[in-house]
């Protein structure tokens, strides 16, 4: 699928395999449940044995967390945001959930993002616009402004034991309100017929008309002790589906078991020959999920071009080793992954979502956590990393810049002898040599492939990517969409 210079802004990290965790440092620390106190404050216990009590932990044994729906003066009072005609106080009003999970088949669309990392996802415009992109246009839900081009749905089937995570179809409110939410096939599965084989970045840059942004298989970073079955760097196009993940009945430790896990996902793998691309395991006395997926992609739809109705473009940016958790506000009623925050929006101002995250909103959070209460986090979230020799064929049109230029920030890359305030593509840059040794011929990432751990001055090949997000309850159909 070649783009054709439209291309709206910098991708962001995002959920890909069965759920999302919290993740304020290197690692995704499980959200537990303590011994005592109120899950909504964080409680009196902690993630281990009880005590003083933490944002992420605390709550009361049971494993629920008391919501009472939505609460305040800009709870939306039209009953069509909500699951049924009780409104505020439906099942899931917290999140404003659509319609009433089971505890068996659990189906969500993110409505809500916080990115964390890399710094260059962290600026204003890219928050704003990715927080604009998660609503659909629904005034009475006081999101009017909702442009539904950045749409992430997980379907965790567990009579099947199998959870879908991946980026929807754009579609309009009234549509995906009837109908449900599709997930996007490109190059693939129900689109398999494209023409370009896949997604192809083609725009115009600067003067030069219709430039190929794809690079060829010789500049693609090395391998070199890399775990068998992880993917290699990928050359465009790009073949893009929903990830499938298989159900495990135990939790896993990557420090442990990331080489077993990625051999069994391998396309020859014990998981992976059964159409498999990722794990996850579900407690359903807590109603918390942990999932990985050594590949998945984010989708980021482009405006409609004036005069048009859809969009006719997107952006897809692959994202690598996600590890993710989640937990459901209550895992009898599963309808919601953190809570709708009117209290803290403005009547005066229509209730109207800033699209601002963490500090850049002040107090004016519209969501986050009722197990996790810290500002600007939730109680979900994803770790991964973004490969620089990928992050290379991506054109972001807004900032006139590939995403390896924007991902450390414009300043640095200039600074550090990869871009000028004319030239904004790392491939041009006297120093790109991807296949050298150390990785001395790319950008110094923060991260490494190779260990999926910090970088260091012989492996930085990556930029690792950090996120928080809230979900509601939301149709999902079985098949999936053409992208257009």
């Amino acid at each position: 699928m070649i783009r054709y210079g439209t291309a709206i802004l910098i991708a962001a990290g995002a959920c890909v395999a069965t759920g999302v965790a919290a993740c304020g440092d290197d690692s995704v620390a499980p959200i537990m449940t303590g011994t005592g106190g109120s899950a909504n404050a964080g409680g009196s216990g902690n993630t281990d044995t009880g005590g003083s009590g933490n944002t992420s932990g605390g709550g009361g044994a049971s494993g629920s967390a008391p919501t009472g729906g939505c609460m305040g003066e800009c709870c939306p009072s039209d009953a069509t945001c909500y699951s049924t005609s009780a409104g505020k106080s439906a099942p899931g009003g917290e999140c404003m959930a659509r319609i009433q999970n089971t505890p068996k088949h659990i189906q969500l669309r993110q409505t809500w993002i916080d990115l964390v990392a890399p710094k260059g996802n962290t600026i204003p415009i890219v928050l704003k616009t990715l927080n604009t992109y998660t609503q659909l246009k629904e005034t009475a839900c006081n999101t009017p402004d909702g442009a539904s081009g950045y749409m992430q749905a997980v379907d965790l089937d567990l009579e099947a034991g199998v959870s879908t995570v991946g980026y929807v179809k754009y579609t309009d409110p009234a549509t995906a309100l009837s109908d449900g939410i599709c997930y996007v096939d490109i190059g693939t599965g129900v689109d398999s017929a494209n023409p370009d084989m896949g997604w192809h970045d083609v725009a115009d840059y600067a003067m030069e008309k219709n430039f190929d942004f794809a690079l060829p298989a010789d500049q693609m970073s090395s391998t070199a002790g890399w775990p068998a079955g992880l993917p290699a760097p990928m050359p465009q196009p790009w073949k893009v589906t929903a990830t499938k993940a298989k159900q495990l009945t135990a939790d896993f430790d990557l420090s442990k078991d990331r080489e077993d896990l990625i051999k069994k996902l391998a396309p020859d793998g014990e998981l992976g020959k059964d159409g498999f691309s990722g794990v996850f395991y579900y407690d359903d006395k807590l109603g918390t999920s942990h999932g990985y997926s050594p590949l998945s992609y984010n989708i980021i739809y482009d405006s409609p071009p004036m005069g048009a109705t859809t969009p006719q473009t997107m952006i897809v940016t692959p994202i690598r080793e996600a590890e993710l958790k989640y937990r459901v506000n209550d895992p009898a009623a599963p309808n919601c992954v953190g809570k709708y925050l009117a209290s803290a929006l403005e009547p005066a101002t229509g209730c109207v979502d800033p699209g601002m995250t963490g500090a850049m909103a002040d107090s004016k959070n519209a969501w986050g956590g009722i197990f996790n209460t810290n500002k600007g986090e939730g109680d979900a979230g994803v770790l991964g990393y973004f490969l620089i020799t990928e992050l290379e064929q991506i054109y972001s049109r807004v900032l006139g810049m590939t995403l390896c230029v924007s991902y450390p920030t414009l300043d640095k890359s200039i600074m550090d002898g990869w871009a000028t305030m004319t030239e904004k593509r790392c491939r041009k840059s006297s120093k790109w040599d991807p296949m050298k040794a150390d990785n001395a011929g790319l950008p110094m990432g923060d991260w490494c492939a190779k260990t999926n751990k910090p970088a260091d001055d012989k492996c930085h090949d990556a930029y690792q990517s950090k996120s928080f997000h809230a979900f509601q309850a939301f149709k999902i159909k079985k098949d999936h969409c053409k992208p257009f």
